[in-house]
C-alpha cells in the first residue's frame, strides 16, 4: 500500500543530540518496514547552528535500515536539503542503497558520468542539471521508476527522463546510506551539510517537487507539512534533557545523575545474544556463498597457470651458457610476499645490523570470520544498547537481566559507537560469569564491569558506576542513574537568560 506521506522522514531540526534520529514519518503511516530512529555514530558530527550533519570527503556516513530496491519499492523517491561545502574532488554521492549491486539508486551530486546532479540508472546518461551551486543549501530530488520513466529536480528544476532498471539486489541486510555510497569510501563521500532526508514509495510529480523546494527546510512546528494530516501522538523512551542536575552522594563518593531511561527501555542483553548467535548462523552461510565465486576464479586461475607452465617450460633454461642439448625444463615460481634480506653495509666501519620486512599475517579464516560477525550485525533489526548525554558525556547504556551497565559510548580505539556493535556473556574460570561489548569495526571486545579489554590492544573502556531508582507507580518505573567522580564541563556552562534568577 502506497502512501501520499514518506515511508521515511529525517529532519535536522528535531535531532536533539541524544544520538538518535527520530524517523518523523512514523506518526503518519504505519510502515513496518520503516525504522523508528536512526543511530548517530559519534564519528558524524552535528552542525547546531545549520540544523545539520556535518559529512568529510571520504569519511564516515549515516546508515538507515531500510530497503528502497524494486523488490520492496517498486517505485521510490528520494529528496535531501544538501549544502556542499567546498568543490568535491570525487563522485559527491548523497543518498544511496547499501550494499551496492552495481547501478544502484543512488542520488548524485558531482558524477560525470550521469550529468553530475543527477540519480544512477543502469547506464551512463546525461541529467542536464549540471555541477551542484557550493556553499548555498540546494534541493535534489531524484525518481526512479522500475523499467519506467525515471528523473531528477534541483532546486524543484526537473532534469531529463531515462529508464532505469537498477538497484535489483535484495541483500537481507540492505540500508540506506546518508551522505556518501559507503562508510570512508573515498570515491564517493564528499564534505558536505546534510539537513532534511525523505523516501517515498512512489514516483513524486513536478509540482509536488516544486512545492517542497519553496516550502524549504524544515522547521519544527506541531503540525505535518504533509497533505494537512496532524501528527498522532506516539510512544517514546523517555529522553534525557541537555542538562541535569547532578546530585552528590557522601556514601558512594559521586555525583548521580538521572539518565531519564529506564530500565525497561534497554534491551535486555540475554535475549539479545540469542538472536544474534541465531544472526551469525544465517551470515555464516551468506558470507561462505559470497566466497565460492571467487574460489573457483581462483581455482581457474591455478588450472590456467599450470597450462602456461607446461608450454613455457622447454624455453627455460638454467644459467647463461646452456646449450639447446643441455637445457632443463623450469616452471614458473609463484611470487611470495618475503623480502629479500638485504645485504649488510657498513657506517663509519661499524657493521650496519640487518633489517627484514615485517610479514603482515593475512588469514582467511579470520577475514571470513570477521566478514560474519559484521553480517550478521547488519542483520539485527536494533541495537543491544541505548546512546544517551548524560552530564555532558556520550554514554552507552546495557543491560542483563536486572543489572545495568553503564560505559563510554565511544570505543577508545578509533572512535566507533559501541551500541552498534555486540554484547554477550562468556564463563570465567576464577571470576565467574562476565559480560562483554565487542566494537563493530575492529572487533576489539572489553568487559563491561571492568573495562579491561578482553580481545586486541588498546586503552581500556572507561566504565561508570549505575544504580536504579524504583517507583511505585503503574506500570512501575525503574530509572537509571550513573554516577560520575567529577562534574563535567557542562556544569560550569554559563546559564542562559532563561536559567539565571537574578
Amino acid at each position: 500500500r502506497r502512501s501520499v506521506a514518506p515511508v521515511l522522514e529525517l529532519r535536522g531540526c528535531d535531532y536533539d543530540l541524544s544520538g538518535s534520529w527520530r524517523n518523523s514519518a512514523q506518526a503518519l503511516d504505519s510502515n513496518d518496514a520503516a525504522p523508528e530512529a536512526v543511530g548517530i555514530p559519534v564519528s558524524v558530527e552535528f552542525d547546531e547552528v545549520e540544523k545539520a550533519f556535518v559529512f568529510f570527503e571520504g569519511g564516515d556516513v549515516l546508515r538507515v535500515p531500510l530497503a528502497t530496491n524494486p523488490q520492496h519499492m517498486r517505485i521510490a523517491s528520494y529528496v535531501a536539503w544538501v549544502k556542499v561545502l567546498r568543490e568535491p574532488k570525487n563522485l559527491a554521492w548523497v543518498l544511496s542503497q547499501h550494499p551496492d549491486y552495481g547501478w544502484s539508486r543512488a542520488l548524485t551530486l558531482n558524477d560525470y558520468r550521469l550529468g553530475n546532479v543527477s540519480i544512477s540508472t543502469s547506464r551512463y546518461w546525461d541529467s542536464g542539471l549540471g555541477r551542484v551551486p557550493l556553499r548555498e543549501w540546494v534541493h535534489v530530488v531524484g525518481v526512479w521508476g522500475a523499467g519506467s520513466e525515471s528523473t531528477v529536480y534541483l532546486n524543484g528544476r526537473r532534469g531529463a527522463s531515462t529508464t532505469a532498471n537498477n538497484g535489483k539486489g535484495a541483500d537481507i541486510g540492505e540500508e540506506l546510506v546518508i551522505g556518501g555510497r559507503a562508510p570512508y569510501d573515498s570515491a564517493h563521500n564528499a564534505a558536505l551539510l546534510v539537513a532534511d532526508v525523505s523516501v517515498f514509495d512512489r514516483a513524486l510529480t513536478d509540482e509536488e517537487v516544486r512545492l517542497m523546494h519553496k516550502r524549504g527546510r524544515a522547521r519544527a512546528e506541531p503540525e505535518s507539512r504533509h497533505s494537512g494530516i496532524a501528527r498522532m501522538p506516539r510512544r517514546t523512551s523517555s529522553q534525557p534533557s541537555v542538562r541535569r542536575e547532578q546530585t552528590w552522594d557522601e556514601t558512594t563518593g559521586l555525583f548521580w545523575c538521572d539518565t531519564g531511561t529506564s530500565a525497561y527501555d534497554i534491551p535486555d542483553g540475554e535475549e539479545w545474544q540469542r538472536r544474534f548467535q541465531d544472526a551469525m548462523r544465517v551470515a555464516q552461510d551468506a558470507v561462505k556463498q559470497r566466497n565460492r565465486l571467487p574460489m573457483y576464479r581462483q581455482q581457474v586461475v591455478v588450472e590456467q597457470s599450470a597450462d602456461v607452465n607446461a608450454e613455457l617450460a622447454p624455453l627455460a633454461e638454467v644459467g647463461p651458457m646452456a646449450s639447446p642439448d643441455n637445457k632443463r625444463q623450469r616452471g614458473l615460481a609463484r611470487h611470495v610476499s618475503d623480502a629479500p634480506t638485504p645485504s649488510s653495509g657498513s657506517i663509519g666501519g661499524a657493521v650496519a645490523p640487518r633489517r627484514t620486512l615485517a610479514r603482515f599475517p593475512s588469514d582467511a579464516d579470520k577475514r571470513a570470520a570477521r566478514a560474519t560477525h559484521t553480517e550478521a550485525l547488519r542483520q539485527m533489526g536494533g541495537s543491544p544498547g541505548i546512546q544517551r548525554l548524560i552530564g555532558g558525556r556520550a554514554i552507552a547504556l546495557f543491560r542483563f537481566g536486572g543489572r545495568v551497565f553503564a560505559v563510554d559510548a565511544a570505543c577508545p580505539h578509533q572512535g566507533a559507537k559501541l551500541c552498534d556493535g555486540e554484547v554477550g556473556d562468556i564463563e570465567d574460570m576464577v571470576l565467574g560469569k562476565r559480560h562483554f561489548v565487542r566494537c563493530k569495526v575492529h572487533k576489539y571486545q572489553f568487559d563491561l564491569a571492568s573495562g579491561v579489554v578482553r580481545e586486541g590492544v588498546c586503552p581500556p573502556l572507561r566504565t561508570y558506576r549505575t544504580r536504579i531508582r524504583h517507583s511505585g507507580d503503574d506500570p512501575p518505573s525503574a530509572i537509571v542513574e550513573v554516577g560520575f567522580e567529577n562534574l563535567s564541563d557542562e556544569f560550569f556552562r554559563p546559564l542562559d537568560d532563561s536559567e539565571n534568577d537574578f
